[in-house]
């Protein structure tokens, strides 16, 4: 408001205006509430304080408060600069909320409610989470070197060798290559102070800026650094090397290197509501490249198309719907035609210059992602004219998924689930085909497979005997495929779990059309 002065009584009538005109009830949730934003070391020397009052979600009251200032509900404060920084957008402000800069008291969960964003996520409780759990385990310093670990605290894609040590205390520090740390902090709610680069430099190693940190973290050398090792069917874990491990030992001689993967793995198994929001939203934009691939296919516009134009169809609708990243390392978008749908076990079907052919089955598997949130959806099609054993297969495929939807939810576990399915499919004649299996866990970038713990008969892998969790999301994953007649088909769909029933976030047709 380029005609007032900042703050004065002038600026607060215009300012109550606006607000009025541009965020009406619905907006604000019809919330009635009091807040208050406090300014400190104004221009003047002095302390000011903008005071709002809403009532049924209507903005009653805006006043410019000095001196003893009047009770609120929540209230903001920092200082003045770190507002004019905010108002010059040189600063996000919930970067500056996260990295202390500003300060946040009174009622969090109407507050962040008032901000009125589905996919917020509370990054600092994230952290004095794993805080407590280090202190009851006894570990004084975390280095995180997985991807999902990295993903889960400091929210921004990192694709680079990236660790991350917590310290008991205080805020962690993300170490990346310095090619993308500017990048990388300008994304992170953890900003320039704690992502730092690492690189070929003297004293700028990896091994040598984990080293100073982690011995910043502990009393004279001495202490407990968690750490995580294992191994995965995921290429891109991130467990620590043997040479990582040896060189931080020789680092730091007098700690004791223990192997924490659990703490990150057992805080993160129950999604909360922003993590689930962005699942859904990625979900929403796979949704938009299945509705552009068969809007593209129908009415044999798959003639002379390959697997890949298919996939790049698919790219385009969701990219411009405002996907990130085509995440999976299983090819982007995996497209199949004819025999390479059945493949025996076959999961994964990088998309190829194959060219769709009448008479044949198509497999169409989406990925999107938004704000580190997964989209996988995967939908079959039959390209006419298709026959009689086509059509059977494709009945038994669906028939599976809607027993299998009907069944899903909190309280079962992979196994027993895995035997209702087999049984069923058993009866009607078809169990041959089916792979026994049916999930996969996921989470934010670069949390994908297992479920839980690693308290199973298989190290590193799901637990067979799991019990799900209220909260819980997998992908519910089905393949069915008969090699011999090159026919196969995929489920993916992202699935809470919850008392009695369960959520897919995907909400495309679960049909398999003739095209």
């Amino acid at each position: 408001m380029p005609n007032f002065k900042y703050l004065s009584p002038e600026w607060a009538a215009e300012a109550l205006r606006r607000l009025r005109t541009e965020l009406s009830p619905e907006k604000m949730k019809h919330i009635t509430s009091s807040m208050m934003t406090v300014y400190t070391h104004c221009p003047d020397g002095k302390m000011r304080a903008v005071y709002y009052v809403l009532k049924e979600g209507a903005f009653e009251q805006l006043t410019i408060a000095e001196g003893e200032l009047p009770e609120a509900e929540f209230v903001i404060k920092g200082d003045y600069d770190t507002f004019a920084q905010i108002s010059r957008a040189e600063l996000k402000s919930r970067k500056a909320l996260m990295s202390g800069k500003l300060e946040l008291k009174g009622n969090l969960v109407k507050a962040l409610s008032l901000a009125t964003d589905p996919y917020f996520i509370d990054h600092p409780a994230r952290v004095r989470a794993i805080q407590r759990e280090m202190t009851r385990q006894g570990v004084d310093v975390y280095l995180g070197s997985r991807l999902r670990t990295i993903s889960w605290v400091a929210d921004a894609f990192f694709p680079w060798r990236t660790y991350i040590v917590i310290p008991r205390e205080g805020l962690p520090t993300v170490f990346t290559f310095v090619i993308d740390a500017a990048r990388a902090a300008d994304d992170s709610w953890l900003g320039a102070e704690h992502v730092l680069g690492y690189g070929p430099m003297g004293g700028q190693d990896q091994i040598t800026l984990l080293a100073n940190e982690i011995r910043r973290c502990l009393k004279g050398g001495k202490g407990v650094i968690g750490i995580e090792s294992g191994m995965g069917t995921y290429l891109p874990e991130g467990h620590i090397t043997l040479y990582e491990y040896e060189a931080l030992r020789a680092a730091v001689p007098e700690a004791e290197l223990r192997n924490s993967i659990g703490i990150i793995d057992e805080l993160s198994r129950v999604k909360d509501a922003g993590t689930l929001n962005r699942f859904r939203e990625a979900s929403r934009l796979v949704d938009i490249g299945q509705a552009a691939v068969l809007e593209a296919i129908r009415d044999g516009g798959y003639r002379g198309r390959s697997e890949t134009e298919i996939a790049g169809i698919a790219i385009h609708a969701m990219r411009k719907a405002g996907s990130e990243w085509d995440w999976t390392f299983t090819g982007g978008q995996e497209i199949a035609s004819g025999h390479r749908t059945g493949y025996a076990a076959g999961a994964c079907t990088p998309a190829t210059r194959r060219v769709l052919q009448a008479g044949e089955p198509l497999m169409v598997d989406l990925h999107a992602m938004y704000r580190l949130g997964l989209g996988d959806h995967s939908h079959n099609y039959l390209l006419a004219p298709a026959t009689d054993r086509q059509r059977w297969h494709a009945q038994n495929f669906v028939g599976l998924m809607r027993r299998l939807l009907e069944t899903y939810r909190a309280g079962l576990t992979p196994s027993g689930l895995a035997d209702k399915m087999l049984d069923y499919a058993e009866e009607c004649g078809f169990a041959e085909y089916m792979v026994p299996g049916f999930e996969h866990g996921i989470g934010l970038l670069g949390d994908e497979w297992r479920i839980g713990t690693h308290a199973g008969p298989f190290p590193f892998w799901t637990d067979p005997d799991h019990v799900y969790q209220p909260g819980e999301l997998i992908i519910c994953a089905v393949q069915y495929a008969c090699p011999e007649e090159k026919i196969g088909f995929r489920y993916e769909n992202p699935m809470l779990l919850t008392e009695g029933r369960n959520e897919v976030f995907s909400k495309f047709p679960l049909e398999i059309e003739e095209i």
